[in-house]
């Protein structure tokens, strides 16, 4: 008998996870050490970084793959909506430059790390900090939402209310929450690990 669809959506988004933590792994261990990405980097102006080539968009490609063509969702399926999208990308926008800002004039003032982003009246302090949007907006945001948020989530909500298992769609939906969020959360541990990042430096991006 043929699996339900959101059943087998769940199994992809597992199988996905497990790859991206595979190739996330392979790439701060294997590759990244092994190239010369900051004169990739340099020669498009930060614009557009060499990490967006070699991990965020073959991962985005093989998402699209695994849900449009083997789990048959549809773009409005997996939150991707003509409507209100310019709003949401404005919004998006504007919190991911309070983050940055935020952070950027916390490690100046601590100093935690050595401070390597350009300052703000250097000319290439504007594609630096745009190159970096792209990259979290269209190469890793974009992966994690569309996984996380766009199927594992919804899916696994579907499933819990088909089967019944738990009395109301409050409690369903916070549960489907709690493991797709914690899911998310624990994957991260490893490459943050293996990206070079520290404690506090994880704290203020939280924040």
């Amino acid at each position: 008998m043929e699996r339900p669809k959101e059943e087998k959506n769940i199994i992809l988004s597992l199988i996905l996870i497990s790859i991206n933590i595979i190739y996330a792994t392979i790439c701060y261990t294997l590759i990244y050490p092994n190239i010369d990405s900051d004169t990739f980097n340099k020669s498009t102006y930060y614009l557009i970084r060499a990490d967006f080539f070699i991990a965020f968009l073959p991962l985005n490609i093989i998402t699209f793959i695994f849900f449009m063509k083997f789990g048959k969702l549809t773009f409005s399926e997996i939150g991707l909506k003509k409507s209100g999208f310019f709003k949401a990308f404005i919004f998006v926008f504007l919190i991911w430059w309070s983050t940055q800002l935020f952070y950027f004039y916390t490690n100046l003032v601590l100093q935690i790390t050595p401070l390597t982003k350009p300052y703000l009246s250097n000319p290439i302090a504007l594609p630096y900090f745009l190159g970096e949007f792209i990259v979290e907006f269209l190469g890793n945001s974009l992966f994690e939402e569309i996984l996380y948020r766009g199927v594992f989530f919804t899916q696994l909500f579907i499933y819990i209310k088909k089967k019944g298992l738990y009395s109301t769609e409050e409690t369903q939906i916070l549960i489907s929450i709690l493991i797709s969020q914690c899911l998310f959360a624990l994957v991260h541990i490893p490459n943050r690990f293996l990206s070079g990042f520290y404690t506090i430096d994880e704290a203020i991006i939280g924040i």
